[in-house]
């Protein structure tokens, strides 16, 4: 029997905030809930933040791994995206023993570092699944498109990403924020000219200069601030019946065998118990009870 769910899904959201360089993505990341940072190329030096620093795929992807098993963090924030597919990419080289993406052949490489970044995004999947929200941070690039519909051409801002990888981080994220400088346009001898200041706007919803969308309502362009983005961020509501909690009923029994089994999958520490769990865990138990009963049972690590 398939189980058909109703009604909206509370769960931790997966999030990108992508602008040019020095607008202000790590500071306001850093309000967000609880975070931990893992830092590709240093930009956090400045901020009383928790992180890890990473320099090579091979320990980003070992980071996560180890903040995917932590229970002290609600946000974790990769900044920045673009600067992980450069490790991706320069990893794919090592393993190769190629010298350029090139020599792959036309667009070849670039395929195969899109698959590397697919797996990353899997990794952050889990993440989610496991009750942490997931941030990218990127930078922009601004180029040249022409839309069918439009008359010439216009500039238009970009995640600073590969042509594969680009539209797998776009599909997986629950939001993409845009974060500019505000400008506006003035009339100088008779020619108009955008003046910007130091005032920060976040745009939210796609247009032809650039990438944007949220599924949380949010007006088109909201301050930066993590006041504004409240509604993306809202605590995880835990799933409730009437006769009681749910996971209370699927741990009938088995409770000490049950707190036994998370305290090995490191989802809890000694002397905690299920109850302790976070809102992502809970959910992820739920999704497959029957699952984790059998591996309780068989004291089987899954």
């Amino acid at each position: 029997m398939i189980n058909i769910k109703r009604g909206r899904q509370s769960r931790r959201q997966k999030v990108v905030i992508y602008g040019p360089e020095g607008v202000g993505k790590s500071t306001l990341a850093s309000q967000l809930p609880n975070p931990v940072f893992i830092d590709t190329e240093g930009s956090t030096a400045q901020l009383d933040v928790a992180r890890v620093d990473v320099n090579d795929w091979k320990s980003l992807t070992g980071a996560l791994a180890e903040i995917h098993r932590m229970s002290e963090f609600e946000t974790v924030i990769l900044d920045t995206v673009d600067w992980a597919e450069r490790m991706a990419t320069t990893d794919l080289l090592h393993r190769t023993g190629k010298s350029s993406i090139e020599d792959f052949g036309y667009g070849k490489g670039w395929v195969q570092v899109a698959e590397e970044m697919g797996k990353l995004l899997g990794n952050l999947d889990q993440i989610v699944r496991g009750g942490k929200h997931v941030v990218l941070l990127a930078h922009s690039k601004v180029v040249r498109f022409a839309a069918p519909d439009l008359q010439g051409e216009h500039d238009r801002y970009e995640l600073k990403l590969s042509k594969q990888s680009s539209p797998i981080v776009k599909e997986w994220a629950d939001a993409i924020l845009f974060l500019n400088f505000k400008t506006r346009v003035v009339e100088v001898e008779g020619k108009k000219r955008g003046i910007g200041g130091k005032e920060r706007a976040l745009h939210t919803t796609h247009t032809a200069a650039y990438d944007a969308k949220n599924r949380h309502g949010l007006a088109d362009q909201v301050d930066s601030t993590a006041e504004a983005l409240a509604p993306i961020f809202a605590p995880v509501v835990p799933v409730l019946a009437t006769s009681g909690h749910l996971l209370d009923i699927v741990m009938a029994g088995i409770e000490e065998e049950g707190n036994a089994y998370l305290v090995r999958r490191k989802w809890i520490e000694e002397g905690q118990t299920y109850r302790d769990l976070g809102p992502g865990r809970v959910d992820q138990i739920l999704a497959s009870s029957d699952r984790f009963l059998e591996a309780v049972k068989g004291g089987v690590l899954k």
